[in-house]
């Protein structure tokens, strides 16, 4: 899926050097892959700084097809016809729309969709959304108070020792002390009801969501896993900081922390979800 549509933008989405600099852009063009989970869904995007999908050529090329865009739909939604592109002449490695029905086809197997954005001249924007439960992930397995949680690896800045010299309390809420500043520090056993204190010693995991960082405190890091993300039954309704389950290799089930969840959590003595 991503193979396609990074060939898309490097070779279709992307201008010539001398076409950015007509634009007044520079030499080089982006291509940017990122991805991002919360609790429901895992979002992959492909976007680039190229010369962006013109509406009117997309129209035009539906017209000489005799394909039409249903009242209220996005044009764009004509680049995931099959063989569909603008260019005059494209392949396998090349043109909107070639390679795109293959990703929409696999996304929609795994129960998910596609999105474009695009605006000419800035660039465009491919949008998978994939449900959690299809993903395989990286995590750190994580010991609170004789229980075991996995969190997925892609927000964790680092792990520190904690210690009380490095922890703080302002108003309730501890904070610590974190590369010459001070960040929130949630504890996970208190949070979660197995710990009557809030810890201020073990190990502490630094996670950021959004250009906002928190600490996590437990007792210990056991290390990196790959595991299969598995949804909460509906019987189990939702809970705050909690993304889904999984099962270790000896059998023991075990919560997969949703990092989004865990920086609404309040870090306050009082904070515990109800």
């Amino acid at each position: 899926m991503l193979g396609h549509l990074v060939r898309n933008a490097v070779i279709h989405g992307l201008e010539t050097p001398e076409e950015r600099w007509r634009a007044g852009k520079g030499n080089e063009g982006l291509v940017r892959l990122s991805a991002e989970a919360d609790a429901h869904e895992v979002r992959i995007d492909v976007l680039d700084d190229g010369r962006g999908i013109h509406r009117d050529e997309v129209l035009a090329e539906a017209a000489r097809r005799g394909a039409a865009v249903e009242e209220g739909d996005d044009p764009l939604s004509l680049l995931f016809l099959p063989g569909f592109s603008t260019l005059p002449s494209a392949d396998l490695s090349a043109g909107r729309g070639v390679g795109l029905t293959a990703v929409r086809e696999a996304v929609a197997r795994r129960g998910g969709r596609v999105e474009v954005f695009s605006e000419e001249g800035i660039g465009t924007l491919f949008r998978l959304r994939l449900p959690l439960s299809v993903s395989i992930i990286r995590v750190l397995l994580l010991a609170s108070d004789g229980e075991d949680y996995v969190l997925p690896l892609f927000p964790v800045v680092e792990s520190v020792e904690l210690t009380p010299e490095k922890v703080n309390e302002i108003n309730g809420a501890l904070v610590l002390s974190w590369r010459g500043g001070l960040i929130p520090l949630l504890d996970l056993g208190y949070c979660f009801g197995t710990a009557a204190v809030r810890r201020r010693a073990g190990r502490a995991v630094v996670i950021e969501v959004r250009n906002a960082f928190r600490a996590i405190a437990v007792d210990q890091i056991h290390g990196i896993r790959e595991v299969v993300v598995r949804s909460l039954d509906e019987l189990a309704g939702r809970h705050p900081g909690v993304a889904g389950t999984t099962i270790l290799g000896d059998g023991k089930p075990v919560l997969i922390l949703d990092a989004a969840g865990l920086m609404e959590l309040s870090p306050f003595a009082a904070g515990r979800p109800a």
